[in-house]
């Protein structure tokens, strides 16, 4: 009986040997689990703060470029109103002419401007062929006296 009892005692020890045994590489397989998600999660971080950096580098480009389209554009607007009281007071242009000048200029801007015809009031005289004869003022609509 005794050494039945011995036998069941070194059972429970060497069980307890195992279960400890066990435990400890469930912890240590834990700790690791629990270092290589950390390390995870701060790499995702930082990957995500340099692409929040770079986002935010991005939009203040993006603000400092629209700032300056504005006040180019704003430029453009202050002197385009400073030619058209120009042409109003200098060249003695109504509104409405300054306006047809202004227009008939921008449409000769365009790249196909010089595929394109385009004709002065209901005359059908073709703009750049009038232009072409050797007349080197633009009519829109006001008699010029030479």
């Amino acid at each position: 009986r005794e050494s039945a009892l011995t036998a069941a005692k070194g059972r429970l020890a060497a069980a307890q040997l195992a279960r400890v045994a066990a435990l400890t590489q469930a912890r240590a397989a834990l700790t690791a689990t629990k270092t290589r998600e950390a390390a995870r999660e701060v790499r995702a971080r930082s990957l995500a703060l340099i692409e929040l950096l770079k986002g935010n580098a991005t939009a203040a480009e993006i603000r400092e470029a629209r700032a300056a389209a504005l006040t180019d554009l704003k430029g453009q607007k202050e002197a385009q109103a400073k030619f058209v009281e120009l042409l109003k007071s200098e060249a003695g242009l109504s509104e409405e002419q300054a306006l047809r000048f202004l227009h008939l200029d921008a449409l000769s801007r365009v790249a196909a401007a010089k595929d394109t015809t385009l004709f002065l009031d209901y005359n059908k005289v073709p703009l750049m062929l009038e232009a072409q004869q050797g007349e080197t003022t633009v009519n829109a609509g006001v008699d010029v006296e030479a």
